[in-house]
This record gives structure tokens, C-alpha cells and sequence, in this order.
């Protein structure tokens, strides 16, 4: 199969909000007891001039990126909306742990688990971005750099641009008092997408989906989402090729 090409994006966050990527959480009306019902999340505030690039960059978008005030920020995110922001819009971004398709030759339901995004902390002074995705929660407030995953898609017939949560490199980590699990690593490679020369391994041990202490009814998705996987969507979609990571 030959590769695609890809179409993602990095993005500057202003603030990142409820951030769950050590551990995923419930989607909305779930349990969260099965791999398709969880997802990695984070709220993102950005500025006007970014809501502008994202849509000329994937003009078939039906995510919406929606303004908010100062007043209704502090009331979601419990901090204060950093000042000097030009046209302050919120993009929720999301990635499914799993989704269930159907294998077109051999007609069965099965499993495809997505890669986790990963966080790295940007060290500054040319050292090497450290990889905290086990090792510390992002905290409301922080700041730093995602990447949009794109996929293109059809809703009613139509194509669409499907945006997903992808890895964030931290420029300014709010840090929480709960840590994540402690332990071995799993080694990724961003250094392309965010311009960095190493990345500094992380040490700990992936939690469990559904971690004590942590609110699972915090997943939220709202009706309507365009993400649709038809019959059709099968192994030969994926190729090794195709996630840079």
C-alpha cells in the first residue's frame, strides 16, 4: 500500500485545559469499560489568527472552534484566562484509544488501537525535551504545542477534515500534586514535528485506563461528532508509514 500523505498541523496553545492523556478518559454516556469507550482529551485555548490558519489548512472542517470570554473561562477551567489573547476561541480535541471496524475480506469485527499521544517538556537552552507523558498530569493553565492529526473522511456523502488530538510539547507545565503511575517507557520520536534535535526518555510506567482518583465522567463529547468509520474501513487503512511517531 503505498503511503499517504499527511496533512497534520502544530499548533500554539495559549492554555491547555483537562488535559487527560496519562490515563483516557470515559467518552460522554460511557462506562469507559471497553477500549472504544475511552479517549485522550484536551481543551485548547487559542487565538483568532490560529482558528484562522486551522481552517484554511482543512476547509472541509465540521469541528466547531468556539469564541469564549474571560468571564466563562475562569468558571470552566477554575484559573484565569490569560490576558492579551486576540479573539479567544476554545478547540476541544480528542482521540479514540480504539475503534471497531470490519475487515472487509473476512467480514469480522475487529480492534484497532490508536497510538497514544505523547507529552514532552520543553527543557529549553538546546537540551534535550524530556518525555513526562507517564511522569506528570498537565495542569489547567499550562502552555505549549499540539499537533492536530488530520484524517480526511465522509459525512452524509460528504468529505470532510477530521482533526484529533495528537502529541503536545509542554513550554510551560501548571504541575498538579497527583502524579501518574511509576515504572518502564515507551519511546517516541517528535522531534520532527516540534523542530527538536533529542528527546529525553521517560522513566515511568503507563497507569491504568480507568486509574483510581481520577474522574472518568469527565469525557466529554457532544452529539453529532463527526467521526464515522464505515464497513469498509478496514487493515489495509493503516500502514506503519502513515503515523509519524
Amino acid at each position: 500500500m503505498a503511503s499517504k500523505k499527511h496533512n497534520d498541523m502544530v499548533i500554539e496553545a495559549k492554555a491547555i485545559n483537562y488535559a487527560r492523556i496519562a490515563s483516557p478518559a470515559a467518552k460522554y454516556l460511557t462506562k469507559g469499560q471497553h477500549p472504544t469507550e475511552l479517549e485522550w482529551k484536551a481543551d485548547l485555548l487559542i487565538d483568532e489568527d490560529t482558528v484562522d490558519a486551522i481552517e484554511r489548512k482543512y476547509p472541509n472542517l465540521r469541528k466547531r472552534i468556539n469564541p469564549i470570554t474571560a468571564k466563562k473561562y475562569k468558571a470552566i477551567y477554575k484559573v484565569d484566562m490569560p490576558r492579551d489573547i486576540e479573539g479567544p476561541h476554545i478547540l476541544k480535541l480528542t482521540r479514540d484509544v480504539a475503534v471497531e471496524y470490519t475487515d472487509r475480506k473476512t467480514g469480522e469485527k475487529k480492534l484497532f488501537k490508536k497510538p497514544q499521544p505523547r507529552v514532552l517538556l520543553d527543557k529549553g537552552d538546546g537540551k534535550k525535551a524530556k518525555d513526562i507523558t507517564f511522569e506528570e498530569y498537565i495542569g489547567n493553565g499550562s502552555t505549549g504545542k499540539v499537533i492536530l492529526k488530520h484524517r480526511e473522511s465522509f459525512y452524509q456523502g460528504h468529505p470532510i477534515d477530521v482533526i484529533e488530538l495528537g502529541s503536545i510539547l509542554i513550554t510551560n507545565l501548571v504541575e498538579v500534586d497527583v502524579k501518574p503511575g511509576q515504572g518502564g517507557n515507551e519511546e517516541e520520536d517528535l522531534g520532527e514535528a516540534f523542530g527538536l534535535e533529542e528527546i529525553e526518555e521517560s522513566n515511568a510506567t503507563p497507569p491504568e485506563p480507568n486509574e483510581p482518583g481520577l474522574d472518568q465522567k469527565k469525557g466529554r463529547r457532544k452529539k453529532g461528532y463527526e467521526e464515522d468509520f464505515d464497513e469498509d474501513f478496514g487493515d489495509d487503512d493503516f500502514d506503519d508509514d502513515d503515523i509519524p511517531y
